[in-house]
């Protein structure tokens, strides 16, 4: 897997054909918030199983949040994800995009 973190949002990343890519965000669940995905590249297929890894010493900690992508098809989009609670109406203004270029 092809590793990004939040440090690398808005840059562009280039995959081959059948690369992975692992997308690992910071996030807390326990305040409600979580990652969602905004928008989905077509030059990208999720892999099933979202992933978390908390902080096990603390209560209530958080951790990271991990997205799985296989690079399916040649061209470019972006992935956006938005760090939101699902049960409010507006969104946060924290969001992670990235460009996909798959060649």
């Amino acid at each position: 897997y092809r590793l990004v973190e939040v440090g690398d949002a808005g840059t562009a990343l280039s995959l081959a054909v059948g690369e992975r890519l692992m997308v690992a965000l910071p996030g807390n669940p326990s305040t409600g918030y979580t990652w969602e995905v905004q928008a989905e590249p077509s030059v990208v297929r999720a892999v099933p199983g979202l992933g978390f890894l908390g902080d096990t010493t603390m209560i209530g900690a958080g951790g990271i949040f991990y997205f799985r992508y296989l690079a399916a098809a040649p061209g470019e989009d972006t992935l956006v994800l938005v760090y939101r609670r699902p049960w409010e109406p507006t969104p946060s203004d924290k969001t992670f995009a990235l460009g996909v270029v798959v060649r």
